[in-house]
């Protein structure tokens, strides 16, 4: 064996110790959770305060792989809730809670084939005292429960403003900006996931201009001749261009943003997705900017397009997240367009099918509102974006699935679930939660905590 060679060593862990491990990490979860507010601090960055149970776990470094994997299952099983209508905060919360619960009570104690059994069969009974308490807030209602949440009125102020003005199904982000004031901006029009190069983007790390000429094309732009006289003419009249299609030549690229760089020519092009995705994109972004596609299956050359027969919309906005189109003159005619694709989403059966129309009247329909986070404040940039980040998902969720008591639900008689289960719900005593962040915390939380319970023995690799 040769001098410094690293030996790995093997631990067998019994159910009994690989529980003490467990239990290990709950404690130390729920020490630094027991208080209003704790400390992190990750190498220079700022510290800030929070009492987030998800943030305590993505924070929490041991050298023990036991510990270490269970950290890891939990964080994961947290971040999958949100997909499905859940609040990561509220899930990682419950998770430990229930498993302080189940240490408590010795399952460790029970079989491999017994442990955790009859946790998932509550949720049945959860659901019905749900469906009966069930309620649905006012604007005035929700603002209060995200208020009381947060604990902050005016986070819950800006959150509140956010969505007036994007309405319950816009697209609400986070940026942070140079200043001392959280701003919140409407940015009107549709908004597209499509492809612009970084090498476009400037120190604001978006490409922004008015009064822009749109050419929309399905196909390959290969070579600058056959853009040449759009190009001239964008020289000479020193107009923004916005070029849509399929894709570019690097000799193409290269002279844009050659000349996008000396600032002769504001032209930016657009990559949209090949197939049939991206012909429905290039006719949604048609509908908005008020013209046709070129197309070669049409008959038509893009060199022969005309520079003056462009269409222009009111303002552009692209960022690395896509594109912001605008036009007051063709907001009917974008309405009409919803319209016809709700009229075909309606009469389809297939869920995917459905999904897609559904995508494609949400780019269409959502304006775009940005909460501006400032540079220097009280709070730490990391713990605003926190706090604001979980305020909008509460908000959505209270407002688009209403919400539940649950000290009510514990109250109702027909809710008979294990000691166990009803202790870990007791700490939420008090609280109004949406119900489906609610109920995905109880899918994810009992799955896991049942998968971590069914374990009798663990092998750890050093």
């Amino acid at each position: 064996m040769s001098t410094g060679q690293k030996i790995e060593t093997v631990q067998l862990l019994d159910k009994k110790d690989y529980c003490s491990k467990l239990q290990q990490l709950v404690t130390d979860i729920k020490k630094l959770t027991s208080s209003d507010h704790f400390v992190i601090k990750h190498n220079d960055n700022p510290a800030y305060f929070t009492h987030n149970t998800f943030k305590a776990l993505l924070s929490y470094k041991t050298e023990d792989g036991i510990r270490s994997s269970v950290r890891d299952m939990l964080i994961e099983a947290s971040k999958l809730s949100r997909g499905h209508g859940g609040d990561e905060c509220l899930t990682s919360e419950f998770m430990i809670s229930l498993l302080s619960e189940l240490l408590k009570h010795s399952f460790y104690e029970k079989s491999s084939a017994d442990s955790g059994v009859g946790l998932s069969k509550d949720i049945d009974s959860i659901k019905l005292a749900i469906k009966k308490h069930r309620m649905d807030p006012s604007p005035p209602q929700a603002y209060e429960i995200l208020r009381k949440t947060l604990n902050s009125e005016a986070i819950a102020n800006i959150i509140t403003t956010a969505y007036e003005l994007s309405g319950l199904n816009g697209r609400i982000f986070i940026e942070k900006k140079n200043g001392n004031d959280i701003t919140v901006e409407l940015v009107p029009g549709s908004t597209f996931n499509i492809n612009i190069p970084p090498a476009f983007f400037m120190k604001e790390n978006k490409w922004k201009a008015k009064n822009v000429k749109c050419l929309l094309i399905d196909g390959i732009i290969e070579r600058v001749s056959e853009i040449h006289g759009i190009l001239e003419k964008s020289n000479e009249t020193k107009e923004p261009v916005l070029l849509c299609c399929t894709g570019f030549s690097e000799e193409v690229i290269a002279t844009l943003h050659t000349n996008f760089l000396r600032k002769t020519l504001n032209v930016i092009p657009a990559r949209i997705s090949a197939g049939l995705d991206g012909i429905n994109m290039l006719n949604d972004i048609a509908s908005v900017c008020g013209c046709d596609v070129v197309s070669s299956f049409k008959g038509q050359v893009i060199s022969a397009v005309k520079y003056d027969e462009l269409a222009i919309v009111d303002s552009v906005v692209c960022t690395h997240n896509g594109a912001v189109i605008s036009s007051q003159k063709t907001f009917s005619a974008v309405n009409s367009h919803i319209k016809r694709l709700i009229e075909k989403r309606d009469k389809q059966s297939v869920d995917d099918v459905n999904n897609i129309y559904n995508t494609r009247i949400k780019a269409l329909a959502s304006s775009r509102v940005i909460i501006g986070i400032p540079s220097e404040s009280k709070f730490s940039q990391d713990k605003l974006e926190e706090e604001i980040d979980k305020g909008i998902l509460l908000y959505k969720n209270l407002i688009g699935r209403g919400y539940v008591s649950v000290g009510a639900l514990l109250d109702e008689a027909d809710c008979n679930i294990q000691s166990s289960l009803r202790n870990a719900l007791e700490t939420f005593r008090g609280r109004s939660v949406a119900t489906n962040s609610l109920i995905a915390s109880l899918h994810f939380g009992i799955s896991n905590a049942e998968l971590l319970f069914h374990v009798s023995s663990a092998l750890a690799l050093d």
